[in-house]
């Protein structure tokens, strides 16, 4: 989810490329769900990767628009310096376009889309999403789970985009935890891509509040472990 679910499928590259086939997902599909953040949210999370402090990713929400970016610290950017950069803009809560870039050590990768409902318009080329369900980007990928994570909830799957490829989120119901000394509610995860590629565990924490205020990711792609905490945010934390 966001550019913290980005680092984690960036790694991907890294890792045996075998091939994995897609099991049958949960029975409910969230993909309908309209996402929950409010205009004029703006939170950022240190990241840090094998433990070390590898830099900062920021969110902002101005109107129908929702912005990531993300910028490697001086110390990691002398190691492997990357950036990335989400915009989408949505339509009554759901996601119409999207532009993404990553780059890592100079090699830029760069995706334009275009979604309607679940057809995925990039460039000439044109998709539906698996079983016909809405399509999200990691921003609304994020608000859906947040609207979704609620006393009682099941669990359910959607598909989102990211870097070209089509990815499957199955989410595991929320169960009552702590992260950061707040009450929050842990959402595991797993994340599967349609091309086979080995799943990726992914493990969220949101405060146990209204604003379900995302405090804590945790991503782990075999030998890549990622994990952003929550440094500022202008959702509440209690």
């Amino acid at each position: 989810m966001r550019a913290l679910l980005l680092l984690g499928l960036a790694a991907c590259g890294a890792r045996a490329a075998a091939s994995t086939p897609i099991p049958d997902p949960p029975a409910i599909a969230l993909g309908s769900l309209p996402p929950k953040w409010d205009a004029g949210e703006q939170t950022t999370w240190q990241v840090f990767y094998r433990n070390v402090a590898v830099g900062r990713v920021g969110l902002v929400v101005d109107g129908d628009t929702a912005r990531t970016s993300f910028r490697t610290g001086l110390l990691a950017s002398v190691l492997q310096p990357m950036s990335y950069d989400l915009v989408t803009r949505v339509d009554h809560g759901h996601p119409r376009s999207m532009s993404e870039t990553l780059v890592v050590d100079g090699a830029r990768n760069a995706t334009d889309a275009t979604i309607e409902g679940a057809k995925l318009t990039i460039g000439e080329r044109t998709q539906l999403v698996p079983g016909g369900t809405d399509l999200h980007t990691l921003h609304s990928a994020l608000g859906v789970v947040r609207a979704w994570a609620t006393r009682g909830a099941q669990p359910g799957y959607l598909w989102l985009l990211h870097q070209g490829g089509l990815y499957r989120l199955d989410v595991f119901a929320p169960a009552r935890d702590e992260a950061l000394g707040l009450r929050a509610l842990r959402v595991d995860g797993i994340v599967r891509a349609l091309s086979g590629e080995p799943p990726i565990a992914v493990h969220l924490w949101l405060a146990a509040n209204r604003d379900r205020t995302p405090l804590r990711f945790e991503i782990d792609a075999g030998s890549t472990r990622v994990l952003a905490e929550v440094v500022e945010s202008t959702a509440a934390f209690d």
